[in-house]
């Protein structure tokens, strides 16, 4: 397989807006199956953060792994959500789309269904592994290049990463 795969693969689907699946396997002992099987059961029924416990065991099976391809397939949109957005945006509502997109598929899928578009200033505020001055430092020009385009009568779009929503939170959580 070429070195590029399957990074090459995911970049091209995530540009089109898709949902993709990466198809891998290993094989596993039984006792390893056993054991992992004990854990997800015990994730599956936790009553505290059930989300992350069930990530963690399947991040521990997922190592290894030989992948054997990729797929793809659109995430059509329901009849009229374009139509809505470009209605809510004509009346002034400003509003928050949150999603577990990857930051390229978010943009595509931004745009597709017309919450995004060319004629806005779009600020894209991503995961540096900043400490927290230099995470400040980010904030405060992305504030500024917002402030300055609102001020030249620009519309403004910002698309926060989760990692970077993550650094922030963490950071105001510090203090």
């Amino acid at each position: 397989q070429a070195a590029s795969f399957p990074q090459d693969d995911l970049a091209a689907f995530a540009r089109e807006g898709l949902r993709t699946l990466v198809l891998g396997r290993r094989p596993i002992e039984d006792a390893e199956f056993s054991a992992w099987h004990a854990e997800y059961e015990r994730a599956q029924t936790t009553m505290q953060d059930r989300e992350a416990a069930l990530a963690s065991v399947a991040e521990r099976i997922e190592q290894q792994l030989d992948i054997v391809g990729v797929t793809a397939i659109e995430d059509k949109l329901q009849v009229g959500v374009q139509e809505t957005i470009v209605r809510i945006r004509e009346a002034g509502i400003k509003f928050w789309v949150l999603t577990g997109d990857k930051l390229e598929t978010a943009r595509n899928i931004g745009f597709s269904t017309k919450v995004l578009s060319d004629d806005m200033e779009i600020m894209v505020v991503d995961s540096g592994g900043d400490d927290e001055q230099t995470l400040v430092e980010r904030l405060n020009s992305v504030e500024t290049r917002c402030q300055g385009a609102l001020d030249r009568g620009d519309v403004v779009a910002m698309i926060v990463t989760g990692l970077a929503l993550e650094e922030i939170t963490s950071a105001r959580d510090g203090e």
